[in-house]
């Protein structure tokens, strides 16, 4: 299971690092990702304030200073300054304990493009 683990980890920074040298396009859209993530990675709603309190997950300062840690040159690659990267927050759904996906996004999520490329 840790090799699974460490192969995922792996492809992950990979492609991280080939869409991070690719069109500004493409880095713009990378950084915003990883802005939004910030929302997941460190929530301010009641949910997981009570996770921090009654210990389920570390206090999203831990977590912070260890995303920080492990993350900051490969951020640095879209012009994250990881120390004062702030999370994107807009649309976040409390309700949910997630945001709301833009509409490309779930096109995307659906493969719409590929359903079109079906011939019947």
């Amino acid at each position: 299971m840790l090799a699974e683990e460490t192969f995922h980890h792996d492809l992950g920074v990979a492609w991280f690092r080939k869409l991070a040298s690719g069109s500004k396009e493409a880095r713009v859209r990378l950084r915003d990702s990883v802005l939004r993530m910030l929302a997941w990675l460190m929530p301010a709603d009641r949910a997981g304030r009570a996770q921090e309190a009654s210990g389920l997950v570390p206090e999203g300062a831990v977590l912070r200073s260890r995303f920080e840690t492990r993350c900051e040159e490969l951020l640095s690659l879209v012009d994250i300054d990881v120390t004062t990267a702030q999370p994107e927050r807009d649309g976040w759904d409390a309700g949910r304990g997630r945001g709301h996906p833009d509409e490309e996004s779930v096109k995307r999520a659906r493969g719409d493009l590929n359903r079109m490329l079906l011939v019947e």
